[in-house]
């Protein structure tokens, strides 16, 4: 296995333990096991495609793009819908 694919794996990892951390209900295992699960299935999904395994940026760039879904729905849920109203 390549070495800066690993280590990768156990950055996104280390990075999916300080978010669990960080959220302070009690919901935030959950949330996290579920990231973790889908980021891994993406990353088993590409790895098929391509027909080997992924490089270390190949792996961030997966990472990257499951937390930036995931940061912008947790926005777009706190954010309080404002109607706007024509006077």
């Amino acid at each position: 296995m390549d070495i800066r694919r690993t280590m990768t794996l156990d950055a996104c990892m280390g990075y999916l333990q300080a978010v669990a951390r960080s959220l302070r209900d009690e919901r935030g295992d959950e949330i996290v096991a579920e990231l973790r699960a889908k980021f891994l299935f993406q990353v088993e999904i590409r790895e098929r495609e391509l027909g080997r395994p992924l490089t270390g940026p190949d792996v961030f760039y997966i990472f990257d793009l499951a937390m930036g879904r995931f940061y912008r729905s947790r926005h777009l849920a706190q954010t309080p819908y404002r109607k706007s109203r024509s006077s």
